[in-house]
C-alpha cells in the first residue's frame, strides 16, 4: 500500500489536482487524535407526541460503523417544537444506544428537557460526547426517547402548528482516539 506522498501527485497546478491525479492510500497512523474520521446525520420530520411519564421512542435513530476503536462520537440534535396543548409541563428527551444495532436500546442519558409556561413554541439543541465501549466492525445505533416528566398532558418532541414546523436533525461525528 503506498502512501500519498508529494511524489504520488502529478501536477504542480492546484486548479489542475483531480482526484485521479493523486494515488496511494492515508494510513490512519497519519491520523491526528481528534480527527473527525466521519459524520452521519439523521431527521425526524413527523409529529411525535406523548402523555406519558416513561420514556418513548420518537423514531429519530441514526446508525453508525466505527472506523477505529476507542472512538468518542459527538451527538447534536437541534430543531423542533416541544409542548404545546397544555402549559407547565416539561419535555425531556433521552439518549439511548444499541450496540450492537439491533439488540434492545439502552438509556445512555438525559440530554435535554424544555418547560412550557405559555402556548407560545420552544425550539432547542444539544449535544453530548460519547465513549461507548463496541466491537469494531459492528454497526450501533443511538435512539432519541422522549417523555412528558410527570404526565398529566401531551408534550411534543415535534409539532406542525399551524403549518409551522421544523425538521429534528441528529448528527453523530466520529471522532479518533
Amino acid at each position: 500500500m503506498a502512501l500519498i506522498t508529494p511524489k504520488n501527485i502529478q501536477s504542480s497546478s492546484i486548479a489542475d489536482l483531480a482526484a485521479s491525479k493523486v494515488t496511494g492510500t492515508l494510513s490512519s497512523s497519519n491520523l491526528l487524535s481528534k480527527t473527525v474520521i466521519q459524520t452521519k446525520t439523521s431527521t425526524l420530520t413527523g409529529q411525535v407526541g406523548t402523555s406519558s411519564d416513561a420514556d418513548v421512542a420518537t423514531g429519530l435513530t441514526l446508525a453508525i460503523t466505527p472506523v477505529f476503536a476507542g472512538s468518542t462520537f459527538i451527538l447534536t440534535m437541534a430543531s423542533g417544537q416541544q409542548t404545546w396543548d397544555v402549559q407547565n409541563l416539561n419535555m425531556v428527551a433521552a439518549l439511548y444506544i444499541s450496540n450492537p444495532t439491533g439488540v434492545t436500546p439502552v438509556q445512555v442519558s438525559y440530554i435535554g428537557a424544555i418547560r412550557q409556561s405559555s402556548t407560545y413554541n420552544g425550539t432547542w439543541s444539544c449535544q453530548y460526547t460519547h465513549t461507548p465501549s463496541y466491537t469494531l466492525g459492528n454497526e450501533i445505533t443511538y435512539h432519541i426517547y422522549m417523555r412528558s416528566r410527570g404526565g398529566g398532558g401531551n408534550v411534543w418532541f415535534q409539532f406542525n402548528s399551524g403549518g409551522l414546523t421544523s425538521p429534528v436533525n441528529l448528527r453523530c461525528d466520529e471522532i479518533k482516539a
